[in-house]
């Protein structure tokens, strides 16, 4: 082959190499000013269910052109807006339970990607059933073995019900098994009830530190 015909056959490999890194920057910025375009919580900004699925497919397209790539928090962010784009979706067609779903994983852990939301959500679920436990029923045990009720009434400090409801409260989310406070009636069913909200939190809370660290 004469230099001339290799250095055609050189300029050509060039050309298609350069025609291809310019093909990937160009995607690349796309996404980038796509992703500084809109909101996560946005999302996409009709009700209209074309659009909706248009948008849908849109941000699966630019995951998939992110993946692999250093841009994990652009991938991230894209895949937050389809599920916000999703949830809308869901609520337009009248899927309440799809709705629902993602309207849940929003809420508790934003998708898997925020353990301070389960932080929040903890917080709630102690506060209310603290409030909850003097109004249907809990005792005190002393140690000379006398028990009183812990209740809203005249006779004791509103502030002291509530710090020892809020004790119990606590422990009853963190784990099972009663000390000197005790439920009685209506309010056993109430702990039960908290102790099992708070091992699905926990469960929640390692699968979201899980993720994270995949990341």
């Amino acid at each position: 082959m004469s230099d001339s015909a290799s250095e055609l056959v050189s300029s050509k490999e060039g050309g298609l190499i350069q025609s291809a890194i310019q093909y990937i920057i160009n995607k690349l910025q796309s996404a980038w000013r796509f992703y500084n375009r809109l909101s996560p919580e946005i999302a996409f900004r009709s009700d209209n269910e074309r659009d909706l699925k248009a948008a849908i497919r849109t941000y699966r397209n630019y995951q998939s052109i992110l993946d692999g790539t250093p841009q994990t928090d652009a991938q991230l962010n894209f895949s937050l807006r389809e599920k916000a784009a999703r949830r809308k979706l869901a609520w337009s067609s009248g899927n309440l339970w799809q709705w629902f779903k993602l309207s849940l994983a929003r809420w508790t852990t934003y998708h898997g990607e925020s353990p301070w939301r389960l932080g929040f959500v903890s917080s709630a679920i102690i506060s209310v059933f603290s409030l909850l436990y003097p109004y249907y029923g809990l005792i005190e045990r002393t140690e000379n073995g006398e028990t009183h009720r812990i209740a809203y009434d005249t006779s004791t400090s509103i502030w002291s019900t509530l710090e020892k409801s809020l004790h119990f409260s606590l422990t009853s989310f963190i784990y099972p098994g009663y000390g000197e406070i005790q439920p009685i009636g209506v309010a056993e069913y109430l702990a039960i009830t908290e102790t099992l909200l708070g091992a699905i939190v926990v469960a929640l809370l390692v699968f979201v530190l899980g993720r994270r660290a995949a990341h």
